[in-house]
């Protein structure tokens, strides 16, 4: 059964009191009494404003390589419900939504329901602020760039220490919670 029918599934077994709207089909239409689905969304800003709206995101595809579909639901502060699959387990745990286990729908519709068992704001808080901690562009970038100078660095300019951050009070290359490279010109003898 396909990601989308299993979340469609899910919905019908939770019956009326939850309703899923699917953002991304080529027209309006309604699939079942509480299942709507609403033509693609080119702008990011509608996008946004539609997940900040959810009480939960649901992602039920098992082959996910990055997750950056539940990050973006994450970042807009709402908890996610995804398969335990692929990268969904990295990113979503019980801080910040549900897992459900793969290709089943009522395994999708429990973790679903349980959500309100949880301080949904709560959930959504924690989500938010892990996407903060983790996927920011300058954490991204300099994390990257760490590891690319770790990578070609001959091996005695390598100084590693437990962190990337460097500290706030000292120099780049002057803390020990950084690593530290000489940098010069590639064209240099």
């Amino acid at each position: 059964m396909a990601a989308q029918e299993q979340v469609i599934e899910a919905f019908r077994r939770l019956g009326r009191r939850y309703q899923l709207v699917m953002v991304g089909g080529a027209e309006r239409r309604s699939l079942e009494n509480n299942v709507r689905i609403v033509p693609y969304r080119r702008d990011s800003r509608d996008v946004a404003s539609w997940m900040a709206s959810a009480d939960a995101f649901v992602h039920a595809g098992t082959q996910e390589t990055f997750g950056l579909a539940a990050i973006e639901a994450m970042a807009c502060g709402i908890p996610v419900v995804a398969a335990n699959a692929a990268a969904l387990p990295e990113l979503v745990d019980d801080r910040v939504g549900r897992l459900a286990q793969p290709g089943d729908p009522a395994s999708l519709a429990r973790a679903l329901d349980s959500l309100w068992d949880d301080d949904l704001a709560a959930l959504g808080a924690h989500a938010r602020g892990r996407v903060l901690e983790r996927f920011v562009w300058s954490r991204v970038f300099s994390g990257q760039l760490v590891t690319s100078l770790a990578l070609t660095a001959p091996r005695s300019a390598r100084t590693v220490a437990p962190s990337t951050e460097p500290s706030s009070t000292q120099p780049l290359g002057e803390s020990a919670n950084t690593v530290s490279f000489p940098l010069r010109s590639p064209t240099a003898t």
